[in-house]
């Protein structure tokens, strides 16, 4: 379990905590396919991840549980529910100007949100813990401890992360001798931490796996400050790629871009309504920071009048841009946004360019897409009603795939624009033959010889208008020639 924990937040998490893309990881070392997905970060992974958190924490006390637990609790559980009307997220993209789509009451009943009714109702879980008779301050959280056995009430007050300092007050029955354990976060600038008890600061103070230890004989109405200062960074993906978020203290800040085409902001109930379906957008012309390696400090520059609300004009390319105002990512909702930035170095900014340019690429595909499956993946294909016989699934260059001795189908949408089926192969396979068919009707016999070598190609199968006219869905069927296989199939598309 511990090595598991120490993969998934370190080698797969961003920085809001969450992890995966289209409901499965990403290679460790190419995080691409999450950039450019409308399909990010699943809450449900993190909710899972908290409770696996939670379960290290208190067999092994360490501040490297309590601090990924704040980071993915703040970021990605707060942010996933909408502060007006409750609608819970599904997919968190950190696509470059993209969006969330929320659920409705009696509409929509996803995983996502018979986890997200736990979520919002778990904030107080682990504020706390004790090992014997010492207290273990975990989180920063306004509240209050009754410890009724030991005769012990903590009240936690304070307004962050809106503020840098939380404070503690003591009350117990009679004087008490124990040690309360305070998380020094990873975050915190720590020349500045500061832990005072009664207006004093405690000096020469024992950390240990993370947490300030300060034992005394503690009296009713005893008081302890902790001082928080808030370290900014901008935190690149875990690949180390050119793409960074930025961090405040705990809390990743991001920027609101527009409104527009916010399709499906509210899930209609329908099968694919948790997806954000509106158009992507430019990756070439999303905002761009140049990064001269000077401290974040000095460019991200509060906004008079404004908690939490920073300006970073002096690192953001495009003019159209420098007007953004960064805000907490738990604070934003029904608009696109910036969550992660593409980065240059100064004098390599039309590279960057050229590079987000060659991202653009599936653009175009994506505008043409009505549907699409991606075979050998749990989710899309139970989307698509997948059927089977004598099939089999794996990985090859970092993406899925499916064949059969036998077949698979899968009901896929159309619409009135439908024109072709696109079906993505591997060059390489070879001595297999197989039919494609569209709702029983043979649409193109199809042999792999291994001639288009190292690469995968797209081959595109006009459908017949009489099919198209007369159905609202398409059943699209790969049955192997007898002796053969078919496939392997690595992406299936209906295009307009």
């Amino acid at each position: 379990a511990r090595f598991f924990w120490e993969t998934v937040v370190t080698n797969r998490s961003i920085a809001i905590g969450g992890n995966s893309v289209r409901e499965h990881f990403n290679p460790s070392n190419d995080f691409t396919s999450m950039i450019e997905s409308e399909q990010g970060p699943e809450t449900c992974n993190s909710y899972n991840m908290l409770k696996l958190t939670r379960m290290l924490f208190l067999t092994r006390p360490d501040a490297k549980y309590t601090d990924y637990y704040e980071r993915t609790l703040y970021n990605h559980i707060l942010s996933s529910q909408h502060p007006g009307k409750g609608g819970f997220v599904y997919f968190t993209p950190i696509r470059p100007q993209h969006y969330r789509v929320y659920s409705q009451p009696d509409e929509d009943f996803w995983c996502c949100v018979g986890t997200g009714m736990e979520n919002h109702g778990k904030y107080g879980e682990l504020i706390y813990s004790h090992t014997g008779k010492d207290v273990y301050v975990n989180l920063f959280i306004p509240s209050v401890l009754n410890w009724k056995a030991e005769g012990l009430k903590l009240t936690q007050v304070n307004n962050f992360p809106f503020s840098e300092r939380s404070e503690l007050r003591v009350d117990v029955s009679k004087p008490k001798l124990f040690t309360m354990c305070i998380r020094q976060p990873a975050w915190v600038k720590s020349s500045r931490y500061e832990i005072q008890v009664n207006g004093r600061k405690v000096q020469d103070i024992k950390i240990s796996n993370g947490y300030a230890s300060v034992s005394r004989l503690w009296k009713p109405g005893d008081k302890v400050t902790i001082i928080l200062p808030m370290a900014d960074k901008l935190e690149y993906l875990p690949d180390h790629s050119e793409w960074a978020a930025v961090v405040h203290g705990p809390v990743v800040l991001a920027a609101a871009t527009d409104t527009t085409k916010l399709i499906g902001l509210w899930a209609d109930g329908s099968r694919y309504g948790h997806i954000a379906g509106g158009p992507l957008y430019s990756l070439e012309q999303s905002p761009l920071l140049v990064n001269n390696n000077e401290q974040l400090s000095t460019q991200l520059k509060p906004v008079s009048g404004k908690t939490l609300t920073f300006s970073m004009a002096g690192m953001i390319e495009q003019p159209r841009y420098k007007k953004l105002q960064l805000t907490p990512f738990f604070e934003l909702h029904d608009a696109r946004y910036m969550l992660y930035w593409p980065v240059a170095k100064p004098g390599e900014v039309a590279k960057r360019e050229r590079q987000l340019a060659g991202g653009d690429d599936m653009l175009e595909l994506a505008e043409k897409t009505v549907d699409q499956v991606s075979p050998g993946e749990q989710q899309p294909e139970s989307d698509h009603f997948m059927e089977f016989a004598d099939s089999q699934t794996g990985i090859f260059n970092n993406r899925h795939w499916r064949d059969a001795k036998g077949y698979f189908s899968y009901q896929m949408r159309v619409n009135p624009s439908v024109k072709t089926l696109r079906v993505t192969y591997y060059g390489g396979d070879s001595g297999r033959a197989f039919n494609v068919f569209i709702n029983n009707r043979l649409l193109k016999h199809v042999v792999l010889d291994g001639s288009k070598g190292d690469t995968f190609f797209s081959e595109e199968y006009a459908i017949p208008q009489d099919i198209l006219k007369a159905n609202s869905a398409l059943t699209v069927k790969f049955e192997a020639d007898k002796g053969s296989l078919a496939g392997g199939v690595f992406d299936v598309r209906l295009l307009k």
